[in-house]
């Protein structure tokens, strides 16, 4: 039997990935339900039929709740769920994730903001650092700053300034999602890493269920 997971998102500039991921693990087979349960409500923009009071949707097989976290039984028919948990990272909150992960930009002001929040993290933390610079503020500069302890962290990513993914991100707030096909390279690791250390499947696997997603398939 597939293993049921709980991933917690945090952080800036998220509401694309988050997407994007749980498409990717609907083409892997698998039942995934998106908790938008930020303040921000950015997943709510990108997923037709969700205005107003609307508290579930279903959207390319992918189920979406709004404002709240399911109990119980609730729960128990999805393999995956993914949590937008908004910009902050909250003590509370570490019983209910099997992972973390944390997505933010190379701000200065958020690399020191999530230093400090990761080290609430007592469960497994992947890191997202997107818009590096190539020869400004590094990727590899950029994660030095923002961990100064080891904390719990199992991957990182760095994702270089693209326009593509900006006009993604943006579309998405304003015409249902569809697509992602043409995202950048750097972003495609991210998620197929990410992907991969969730489900614990191969690269190859992986990368054929992103390049369906990405194409705006469902299963």
């Amino acid at each position: 039997m597939q293993e049921k997971k709980i991933i917690g998102i945090f952080g800036v500039r998220k509401h694309d990935f988050c997407i994007y991921l749980a498409g990717i693990l609907n083409n892997l087979g698998s039942r995934v339900l998106v908790i938008d349960n930020s303040p921000e409500e950015e997943i709510r923009c990108c997923v037709p039929g969700s205005e107003g009071h609307i508290s579930t949707v279903t959207y390319k097989n992918v189920d979406y709740e709004f404002g709240s976290f399911p109990k119980g039984e609730a729960y128990e028919k999805y393999q995956y769920i993914l949590t937008d948990m908004g910009s902050g990272l909250k003590s509370e909150d570490m019983g209910i994730y099997d992972e973390i992960i944390l997505v933010t930009d190379a701000y200065r002001r958020n690399i020191e903001r999530y230093r400090e929040a990761l080290k609430l993290a007592v469960c497994p933390v992947t890191v997202i650092i997107r818009n590096v610079c190539q020869y400004k503020a590094t990727g590899r500069q950029l994660f030095g700053l923002l961990i100064e302890e080891p904390y719990r962290i199992v991957d990182r990513y760095y994702i270089q300034q693209d326009p593509e993914d900006e006009e993604y991100a943006v579309l998405a707030q304003y015409e249902p999602y569809r697509e992602f096909g043409r995202i950048s390279a750097g972003f495609k690791k991210a998620l197929a890493g990410t992907a991969a250390g969730i489900t614990g499947l191969g690269m190859n696997e992986i990368m054929r269920a992103l390049k369906s997603a990405g194409k705006g398939r469902c299963i």
